[in-house]
């Protein structure tokens, strides 16, 4: 046995203190609602769906081919690589400019320019963002390698010798960051388990080299890695496996998360950590750690609760044995609520403030009952502030989305209700303002259950004399194309200058506005565009008053044509 001083532990914050009460609703598939929204070829299984560019990666189980399918045009690509008839269903994953996916140990790209095979070793295989990793074999030698897809550029991440180094599992997140175990010369009496390693900014870390740990299996997101490992200290649970989790941003702390026969099905979001736990008698349970009431979701006398995902908002999508349908846990004023959706056997998803879920050859969405929704503000959404003066302003925001409809806005100055507005309004007129007032505005958007969201966007400003000056772009600045595909082009440009200061961009094909962001974005991506088409696109500034300039930079791009 190894010394009670084992490593530095915390125990996270609300996992001992308190479990919520679970309320499961009378009659939970009541109210909710599964809508197909996509499918492919009959023969096909999807493999990666992307809402946000239409796209749907799937294999073709008659043809043995993949194809990606535009959702709101129909058009189907096909891969011209052909898998032999006794290949089982790959996996993979829908990219900017394509996918990337497993092929009999060999991972490869495809894009409009073709196919090409990255690398091999199934082990070695994981993609986030614009970042995969993969194998590389070089003489005796092989190497992990990362890949930017966008530039590709490769970056050795482990070189190791394949005769006594065996690697456990590899996951990379959209930073680049890479995570990942292997055994260690077999051979050696000092190095002959699993150690765990970080590859983050060109740095390697040992995160875990303690006797017990198992291959990677977990979850690694921007806050840090959670893995399993089997407990080897002389406490009470020196034969059950544990659950661990390091912050990547603070290297030292490492938190405990709990003990279990088995720990399986490990999915995150910032610091909520959801798992399937597994006691010696084989009943499993969902258990939720995080800041979002901690402590356990689910559990199934039969022995076996099987975990889906979880959403930006911590709604975690789980199968109980025997159902005909899945549940989410969603939370709900203060309380934990399970609804069923969905088919059994569907794989959930989360993308863009709603739940979605594959079943076979389709894509469903499901709406909530009512009474458990609540309008959702996307990520980046913003409150503006324009056209300031001494007595007068306008805000504008960006629309909320919600399962069953956002029916309205409520208009909020320093906490206090100021104005209520229809579901279509995104701007209102701030009128009999004061010189030099300073004053902080929020929106809140409400549904058709009357309920209403509490983390709406809000600004901050002071009324002044009318700017009427005009933002101005430096001598030199610059519009850039960081790629296209067949459907979006990436725009990046330099930054404008104002005055008093440039609180926004817009992006115009023609007279045409396509895009605007806030004034700390400088990249964009156009989407919805014509395959194989030219486009000039140009970029405006803005500042608080609402002036714009008119002197931005352009470029011309050219999406791909399809294959």
């Amino acid at each position: 046995m190894k010394s009670k001083l084992k490593r530095n532990i915390v125990l996270l914050p609300l996992l001992a203190l308190t479990i919520p009460q679970h309320v499961f609703a009378a009659d939970p598939v009541n109210g909710a609602t599964d809508i197909k929204i996509a499918e492919v070829a009959a023969t096909g299984q999807i493999l990666d769906v992307d809402m946000g560019t239409n796209r749907i990666l799937y294999f073709d189980t008659a043809s043995k081919q993949l194809a990606i399918k535009n959702i709101a045009t129909g058009q189907v690509t096909v891969n011209p690589s052909v898998y032999p008839t006794n290949a089982s269903t790959p996996s993979g994953e829908l990219t900017r400019n394509g996918a990337v996916y497993l092929k009999q140990g060999s991972v490869e790209e495809w894009t409009n320019k073709g196919v090409q095979q990255l690398g091999t070793g199934e082990e070695c295989y994981a993609i986030a963002g614009d970042y995969v990793t993969y194998c590389s074999s070089y003489g005796d030698s092989e190497k992990l390698v990362r890949l930017h897809l966008g530039t590709g550029q490769e970056t050795t991440v482990k070189w190791f010798d394949p005769y006594v180094d065996y690697f456990g599992d590899v996951d990379v997140r959209s930073d680049g960051s890479v995570v990942y175990s292997y055994r260690q010369g077999y051979a050696s009496s000092i190095y002959n388990y699993n150690v765990l390693y970080l590859f983050q900014d060109g740095k390697t870390t040992l995160l875990d080299g303690d006797e017990g740990l198992y291959n990677y299996q977990g979850y690694f997101n921007d806050e840090g890695v959670a893995y399993v490992k089997r407990d080897g200290f002389d406490d009470g649970h020196e034969e059950e496996d544990e659950l661990l989790f390091r912050e990547t941003t603070s290297l030292g702390t490492l938190n405990w998360l709990g003990y279990g026969a088995k720990f399986t099905d490990i999915y995150g979001h910032n610091t909520d950590i959801v798992y399937t736990r597994t006691d010696d008698n084989g009943i499993s349970q969902v258990h939720l750690s995080g800041y979002r009431l901690s402590g356990p979701i689910s559990n199934d006398p039969a022995g076996a609760v099987s975990l889906g995902a979880i959403s930006d908002d911590g709604d975690v999508a789980y199968q109980v044995k025997g159902a005909s349908r899945f549940s989410i846990s969603h939370v709900w004023n203060g309380q934990r609520v399970s609804y069923s959706v969905g088919l059994s056997g569907a794989k959930p998803f989360w993308q863009n403030g709603v739940w979605y879920s594959i079943k076979g050859n389709s894509v469903y969405q499901h709406v909530p009952p009512q009474e458990l929704t609540v309008p959702v503000w996307l990520k980046g959404s913003v409150l503006r502030a324009s056209e300031v003066d001494s007595t007068s302003a306008l805000l504008s925001w960006d629309a909320a989305v919600d399962a069953n409809g956002v029916t309205g806005y409520r208009i909020y100055k320093q906490g206090q209700l100021l104005a209520e507005l229809p579901a279509g309004a995104t701007s209102y007129p701030l009128t009999g303002l004061n010189l030099g007032e300073r004053a902080r505005y929020k929106v809140e958007a409400g549904n058709v259950a009357g309920n209403w969201s509490t983390d709406g966007p809000s600004v901050e400003f002071v009324t002044s004399p009318r700017d009427t000056v005009n933002p101005t772009w430096p001598a030199g600045s610059k519009a850039t194309s960081g790629g296209t595909t067949t459907v979006i082009a990436l725009i990046s440009w330099t930054p404008a200058t104002d005055n008093v200061g440039v609180t926004g961009y817009r992006i115009l094909d023609g007279t045409t506005v396509v895009a605007e962001v806030d004034g700390n974005t400088r990249t964009k991506g156009i989407t919805g565009l014509n395959s194989n088409r030219t486009y000039t696109f140009k970029v405006e500034a803005r500042d608080a008053a609402g002036n714009w300039s008119t002197d931005g930079p352009s470029v011309t791009v050219t999406t791909l044509p399809p294959q």
